[in-house]
This record gives structure tokens, C-alpha cells and sequence, in this order.
């Protein structure tokens, strides 16, 4: 079983049968849509939402979001379990 640490809270991690669903229960957003959210600089909040179906026994969305704001290596965690790459940096342009 895989597991996500966050904080100093370690969670056991298992892709459920039904995301899709519980991701419009959640968020009213479903797998697409998420991935997309997840692809770029998604809010603390968004990227809790889109956790907690993986979750076994996740803790409530507000204390989540808490513990999850501001690490770009929990992001990087949920966006694995969503099969997405890393977002390329955006270097600014030199020639304006």
C-alpha cells in the first residue's frame, strides 16, 4: 500500500473505484478537470479536494489544505497519483 506524508502525518494511499464521483460530490469537478486544476499552481484547498478520495481515513478538507499549503512536494505526490508531469518553470521573456 502506498502512502503520502504530510506534515508529520503519514496516510495510506488507495486510488478508489469510484474518484470521478466522489470528485463531483466533493468539488463538483471531475477527473479531467482536476488534472488540469492539478497541472498548473492549483490553491491548497484544490489540491486537498482532489486527495481526499485516495485517502483511508482523511482528515476534514480545512485541516488538510492547512497542512498541505505551501509544499510543492505534496503537490508533486497528488499530481503522481493523477499521472500528471511536473509543470515546465515559465522563463520570463528577455527580449521585452
Amino acid at each position: 500500500m502506498a502512502s503520502i506524508t504530510i506534515g508529520e502525518t503519514e496516510y495510506a494511499v488507495l486510488k478508489p473505484d469510484d474518484l470521478e464521483r466522489q470528485l463531483r460530490a466533493s468539488s463538483g469537478i471531475g477527473i479531467d478537470e482536476t488534472r488540469v486544476l492539478l497541472s498548473g499552481h492549483p490553491f491548497a484547498s484544490m489540491v486537498a479536494r482532489a486527495l481526499i478520495p485516495f485517502l483511508e481515513d482523511p482528515p476534514s478538507m480545512p485541516d488538510l489544505a492547512n497542512a498541505i499549503a505551501g509544499s510543492e512536494e505534496i503537490l508533486d505526490q497528488v499530481r503522481a497519483l493523477y499521472a500528471l508531469p511536473k509543470p515546465k518553470k515559465v522563463k520570463p521573456d528577455a527580449g521585452k
